[in-house]
């Protein structure tokens, strides 16, 4: 797993640099190497040095089948 992580770290620099054509490429060099799917891969290269956070949604709260609003919670 770090060595996934090393590589694309490595690559997310180049993938940075280069115009849109060279990208593609380098997609495909590290979907090569470490198995990843290309959509994730991308993600990562686009994301690589910025502060992601993923927060989870809060559900909605039911009452005996009815929804409960904000003014009843």
């Amino acid at each position: 797993m770090q060595v996934k992580k090393n590589v694309t770290k490595e690559v997310a620099k180049r993938y940075q640099k280069v115009r849109k054509k060279e990208k593609g490429r380098i997609l495909d060099e590290l979907v090569a190497l470490t198995g990843y799917y290309r959509t994730y891969a991308s993600w990562l290269l686009r994301n690589f040095g910025r502060k992601i956070v993923l927060s989870g949604r809060e559900g909605r709260r039911f009452i005996r089948g009815q929804r409960k609003t904000q003014e009843e919670v």
